[in-house]
């Protein structure tokens, strides 16, 4: 496909066939072209679920750090009139494994933390709701996190700033919360993140039955954080800053985590065995 859009101020025609692919979904596919992201609506859902011309146009004199917004139009130049076809965004790269996230500092995690803040903040005050980032793909890591697909954002002009606000901020409460805590029900995120963690025996990890450690340490995780903190989403955020606090990182808390449940477990089950073959 034959498209063209800006780069550095200046238009630029470009093939797809000569681009790199760098994701496709039932939504769209999304090419790089040297820093920028280029996402191209398929036909079927330009008109029902991808962000329309009007909201890219206001969208993207928005300026923000960590949740990526459009910057360009991209359109269709096969036929003789310019197609609207998708927008540009920043290129992350550098990416790293998500489980990752779990290895950063207090320091580090805190920052990103009020840099996301501080996006929302922007985003509400131009009545902007952040809708949709749940999903795996939309959170990418290179020891900055950045969420970048405003595909399914929209502008609500019936909603005040402080409700805008409110909404944003328990949308991203309860995403940091997921990925922090959720996402590693998937075995190859908690593997990666047990065998990462200091004290742990890696070998039995290795050669045992890794899903079901898999289950009982993500329901451990869960549950230590739920008896430890509310279950308000509003203040999920907090709770993480306090662990930090605490802990340095989210891995230590983990960790301890592991080993309180071993030491105030009633019963010599087959998960506290389990438990017990890794951390001692």
């Amino acid at each position: 496909m034959e498209i063209k859009t800006k780069y550095n101020d200046k238009n630029v025609k470009l093939d797809t066939d000569n681009l790199q692919s760098i994701g496709s979904g039932y939504e769209s596919k999304v090419y790089s072209y040297n820093d920028i992201a280029i996402k191209i609506h398929r036909d079927n859902y330009i008109t029902k679920t991808g962000l329309p011309y009007n909201s890219v146009k206001k969208f993207k004199k928005i300026e923000t750090e960590r949740i990526l917004m459009p910057q360009n139009f991209v359109y269709e130049t096969s036929n003789m009139f310019p197609k609207y076809k998708g927008y540009t965004t920043k290129l992350i790269t550098n990416i790293k494994n998500k489980a990752e996230i779990t290895n950063v500092d207090s320091n580090h995690l805190y920052q990103e933390i009020n840099k996301l803040k501080s996006d929302i903040k922007i985003l509400s005050s131009n009545k902007i709701l952040i809708y949709d980032i749940l999903f795996e793909e939309n959170l990418v890591f290179n020891d900055n996190i950045y969420f970048v697909d405003p595909g399914s954002f929209y502008y609500d002009k019936n909603l005040t700033v402080d409700q805008v606000y409110n909404n944003n901020m328990k949308e991203l409460n309860f995403i940091l919360y997921y990925y922090l805590f959720c996402l590693f029900d998937k075995l190859e995120y908690i593997e990666y993140e047990l065998k990462n963690m200091k004290n742990i025996n890696k070998n039995y990890i290795i050669s045992h039955d890794v899903e079901e450690l898999v289950g009982v340490s993500s329901f451990i995780y869960k549950q230590k954080f739920k008896n430890d903190f509310t279950k308000n989403p509003m203040k999920y955020i907090n709770n993480i800053i306090k662990i930090l606090e605490k802990y340095e990182s989210i891995k230590n808390y983990k960790y301890i985590a592991l080993k309180n449940y071993v030491e105030n477990a009633k019963n010599n089950s087959k998960s506290v065995k389990m438990i017990k073959k890794i951390i001692y």
